[in-house]
């Protein structure tokens, strides 16, 4: 096989291509590792978190569910797992202000769900939001830390920080996923 200078037969391409491929998707992990832990530490410390590391959460996670897809899900996917939770994060955050008059479902949940929706994508998004309120309810119950007692809108709540919960079982239900353990 005579190649000129320059010249690199496929598989270097292909290994090429694959090395990048790889970094990008290492690089994107480590980012929304990194703003999870940020999120989920303020949520926690002060049952508040700043809008901008949640919405560049969502965002990684859901161009991570678009860009490198888990086996048997396409990228299209992700958009509608993104919608899917968006939409069922505004009724839950509706619902809960109505029941209970009271804003104690944080807009950082309903991002938060929605950039796990595109993560997952819609076909894992029902027992992904079953296990993440599973996961809040034993937090709370667990561990003391997890459950304050404070005042929201004039009335004393028990308020539950639920960004942990929402992100650590993506996390689990991602690594799943991935690992073709679902």
């Amino acid at each position: 096989m005579d190649l000129t200078p320059g010249q690199a037969p496929f598989f270097c391409h292909f290994i090429e291509s694959y090395v990048y491929y790889m970094t990008l998707k290492l690089a994107l992990l480590i980012f929304a590792a990194l703003l999870s832990i940020k999120v989920a530490m303020e949520d926690v410390r002060n049952l508040e978190v700043s809008a901008s590391a949640t919405f560049l959460l969502a965002l990684t996670a859901t161009a991570i569910g678009f860009l490198f897809p888990a086996p048997g899900m396409h990228p299209h996917h992700a958009i509608v797992g993104c919608a899917m939770g968006l939409m069922t994060g505004l009724a839950a955050r509706w619902f809960v202000k109505c029941r209970h008059r009271a804003a104690a479902f944080g807009g950082a949940d309903v991002i938060l769900i929605a950039g796990a929706g595109g993560l997952l994508g819609p076909f894992m998004f029902g027992c992904w939001l079953f296990s993440a309120a599973l996961t809040g309810i034993a937090f709370s119950r667990m561990v003391p830390v997890f459950s304050k007692r404070i005042r929201v809108d004039g009335k004393s709540m028990i308020v539950i920080p639920f960004c942990p919960s929402i992100i650590s079982s993506a996390a689990v239900f991602f690594l799943a996923l991935n690992a073709n353990a679902l």
